[in-house]
C-alpha cells in the first residue's frame, strides 16, 4: 500500500486527506496480496474509527490472514505537590470521547497500566464504574475511587 498522505494541522499549513487517501487505497488494494495494514498514531479516537472502519473492515474481508495494527503512544505525567495531591495528566484525553473513566491497573510495585472508559462506546462498563467513584478531594476536583477488583 502507497501513496496514501497524512492528515495534519499545523499553524501554517493543513493536510487532511488521510481518510479519503485510505479509504480509496483500501478499496483499491483489497484483491492484492498485501496482509498487514498498520496505523500509526498519536491517539486513537472512536470517530476516528469510525471514519475508516468500513473500509479497513472490508480490506479484511478478502483474506482472513490480514492483520491491522494500530499504535497510539499514550503518556501520563502525575506531577506531587507539597500539600500531598497529585495531578495527572494524560495526554490521550485531549482527543478521547467525553465523559469517559480512566481506570488504573497495577502491574507492578511501582507500575500501572491506564484504560480509558468512555460513555459512548461502553456505556453500561462507564456507568458501574463512575458508580465506585465515590471519593472527591475538592468540591471542584474529579471524583475517585479505590476499588480491589474493578468491574
Amino acid at each position: 500500500m502507497t501513496n496514501h498522505l497524512p492528515t495534519g494541522s499545523f499553524s501554517t499549513w493543513k493536510v487532511a486527506e488521510f481518510r479519503a487517501s485510505l479509504n480509496s487505497t483500501l478499496k483499491e488494494d483489497r484483491k492484492k496480496g498485501d496482509a498487514q495494514l498498520r496505523l500509526y498514531f498519536y491517539a486513537v479516537t472512536k470517530r476516528g474509527w469510525d471514519e475508516i472502519r468500513t473500509s479497513t473492515l472490508s480490506w479484511m474481508s478478502f483474506d482472513r490472514r490480514r492483520k491491522v495494527f494500530a499504535y497510539a503512544k499514550r503518556e501520563l505525567t502525575m506531577t506531587l505537590f507539597s500539600n500531598r495531591t497529585v495531578r495527572l495528566v494524560i495526554n490521550e484525553l485531549e482527543y478521547r470521547d467525553r465523559p469517559c473513566v480512566v481506570l488504573f491497573h497495577r502491574t507492578g510495585s511501582d507500575r500501572y497500566l491506564f484504560e480509558i472508559i468512555p460513555e459512548s462506546i461502553f456505556p453500561t462498563r462507564y456507568r458501574s464504574l463512575l458508580a465506585l467513584c465515590d471519593r472527591q478531594t475538592h468540591p471542584k476536583s474529579r471524583r475517585w475511587g479505590i476499588v480491589k477488583n474493578a468491574p
